[in-house]
């Protein structure tokens, strides 16, 4: 059976996605971890025409998904294009999955961040010690917050 895509978040023609959060990708069978390279998936920023920085793993619990993580906050208001290079791109270098199947077709998906569209963990726990977050421009604060057990709290 080939390597074939089951989901991706975003998905393609998403607007307003948070300018702090990971990617994710999944195909319909476990990845070949040594294909996992900037060389073959890769994230770029529309508006300036760069590549954007990403640190790329299978995600821990699922190895037929990919964690796309930017290394620095995507800018806001901007379209993005996150490529996974297939055998149909013809540069030589393409996704395999661990039983050596290909991705025959280039995937290519397309997103744009909205204004101030922060990700805010509300997986917290009610007794763990408050985690500081910057929080700039988000509902009218600016400085160190704290989130407490999924709220965001002024200090």
């Amino acid at each position: 059976m080939a390597l074939t895509l089951s989901s991706t978040t975003p998905s393609s023609g998403t607007t307003d996605w948070y300018i702090n959060k990971s990617l994710e990708v999944t195909f319909n069978k476990a990845l070949d971890s040594a294909t996992l390279t900037n060389n073959i998936i890769y994230l770029y920023d529309l508006i300036d025409n760069i590549n954007v920085p990403v640190s790329i793993e299978r995600k821990a619990t699922d190895s037929a998904t990919i964690v796309i993580t930017p290394t620095t906050a995507l800018k806001e208001n901007t379209n993005y294009r996150l490529v996974i290079v297939g055998v149909s791109s013809g540069i030589g270098v393409y996704l395999k999955a661990a039983d050596t199947e290909s991705l025959t077709t280039t995937i290519v998906v397309l997103f744009s961040t909205g204004d101030n569209v922060y990700s805010i963990d509300s997986t917290v726990e009610k007794n763990a010690s408050p985690a500081p977050v910057l929080s700039k421009g988000l509902c009218g604060y600016t400085g160190i917050n704290h989130v407490s057990s999924g709220f965001l709290e002024s200090q």
